[in-house]
């Protein structure tokens, strides 16, 4: 049912006029990011989790959320979920950050939030259970926020300024904590994150500063607010189709802060995290959201806390054709449907439907639909050979640890795109490479050359 399905999706891509397509019908690629189905078909129940901790990438046959019903994702891992048939969403996806614990006089400062799957936690509120002199409040983790302090001698003036944390970044960065509501300067607040220049989890928000009464008895001491936990980092692939009714609510947004009831500094708010969807169909009816954690309050009026600062706003990538009518913040990344590679992946494939059944191919990849090699400033350069029809493609150290191997070609009609294995000390990848197949009939003569499929190597 699966293949005919997918071919009938070809078939209606390809009933459309079009000089370029019909020129090179002789050899069709399909990309099939739909991973294995080894771990079979997902229906969410009441109270379901999914944890990256316990297995990072997922690959069911199909995947169903029903009405009603809330899906937790969690972990320390970014989570890949990949799926051969329907992603149906009609309830509730959630990989959103924690909310930071609220802060009060003669009590412990807030526990920060856990973060969603791949997301930072949030800083812990100064005067913590952890550590109950000390009034600084713990930077968010993953590019998190920075804690406020307490800018007073311990046991000094209610007045005296005692700073928010400041809030997480992804793709925007966090603001920092703010003024203190008895007007004294300077506030002690933490800055907020600088956003980085691609996109991760979201950072957690920064611990807000704790009032210190005394440097013998816990229990004198108030409490800061701790950091909201950052948004999770979630990647949905499907063969065929990906569908967010509407009611429907697909979030990785930031935790807020928590909040200070006493004379301690509010928490600042996560960064939104980061959500992939990719498949030939992305409808779009219900909400997705990636948004920024709120500061948490300061409600001392007179006192000299602070509130913590907002986080940033995450990500939104929507890969295939996109339709529907529903709610999406931030702007999403839209682009046309493409294999996204993590570092976890599994071999993903591509299907080669030759126009000549005995025919044969050849794989070429550019990094560009022109030329190659690409210099990667600091790595080194990227090297292809289009002559080897199993494939190689050698990135220069300390990027990889070696040549990798994952395009091979034949008479097979299938195409495995393998991860490159990344040396650990390398901290990032993001790299578009394009396919295309030259197709020979049984006689061995050239008779096509398909158009160009985007792989994005992600980590």
């Amino acid at each position: 049912m699966r293949i005919s399905l997918r071919r009938s999706i070809l078939l209606a891509l390809l009933a459309a006029p079009s000089s370029s397509l019909s020129a090179q019908q002789s050899v069709t690629l399909l990309p099939d990011p739909g991973g294995t189905g080894v771990d079979g078909a997902f229906v969410a129940s009441i109270g379901g989790v999914l944890d990256s901790d316990v297995q990072p990438v997922w690959n069911f046959t199909s995947f169903t959320v029903p009405a009603g019903v809330v899906l937790e994702l969690r972990g320390s891992l970014p989570l890949e979920i990949r799926v051969q048939g329907i992603v149906r969403i009609d309830g509730t996806v959630e990989a959103s950050g924690q909310p930071g614990a609220d802060g009060a006089n003669d009590s412990a400062g807030g526990v920060g939030g856990r973060g969603g799957p791949g997301g930072g936690a949030g800083g812990a509120g100064g005067a913590s259970a952890a550590q109950p002199f000390s009034s600084a409040g713990q930077r968010g983790s993953q590019n998190g926020g920075f804690g406020g302090i307490d800018t007073g001698a311990p046991g000094g003036s209610f007045t005296d300024p005692v700073g928010g944390g400041g809030g997480g970044a992804n793709s925007v960065n966090g603001q920092p904590g703010g003024a203190a509501n008895s007007g004294r300067s300077p506030s002690g607040s933490g800055p907020g994150a600088t956003a980085f220049a691609r996109c991760f989890g979201g950072g957690g928000g920064g611990g807000g500063a704790g009032d210190l009464d005394s440097l013998t008895i816990p229990a004198l001491n108030d409490g800061g607010g701790g950091g909201g936990g950052g948004g999770g980092r979630v990647t949905f692939a499907s063969a065929l189709v990906i569908q967010v009714a509407a009611g429907a609510r697909l979030h990785a947004s930031g935790g807020n802060g928590g909040a200070s009831f006493g004379n301690g500094g509010g928490g600042g708010g996560g960064a939104g995290g980061y959500l992939v969807m990719v498949a030939p169909f992305v409808v779009i009816d219900g909400e997705v959201l990636a948004a920024p954690g709120l500061g948490g309050a300061a409600t001392q009026v007179l006192a000299g806390s602070a509130p913590g600062g907002r986080g940033g706003a995450g990500c939104i990538h929507f890969s295939g054709t996109l339709t529907g009518n529903g709610f999406v913040f931030p702007t999403p990344q839209i682009s046309s449907f493409e294999l996204e590679v993590g570092p976890r992946s599994a071999p993903q494939g591509i299907d080669v439907l030759l126009g000549d059944p005995a025919g044969t191919f050849v794989t070429a990849l550019a990094v560009s639909r022109l030329a190659t090699p690409l210099p990667l400033p600091g790595i080194g350069d990227l090297w292809l050979d289009p002559t080897d029809f199993l494939f190689t493609a050698t990135i220069g150290q300390p990027a990889f640890t070696a040549s990798f191997t994952g395009l091979t070609g034949g008479a097979t009609g299938r195409i495995a795109i393998a991860p490159p294995r990344l040396d650990p000390s390398t901290r990032a990848l993001d790299l578009v490479l394009y396919l295309q197949v030259f197709a020979f009939d049984a006689q061995v003569n050239w008779n096509g050359l398909s158009l160009p499929v985007p792989i994005h190597f992600l980590f």
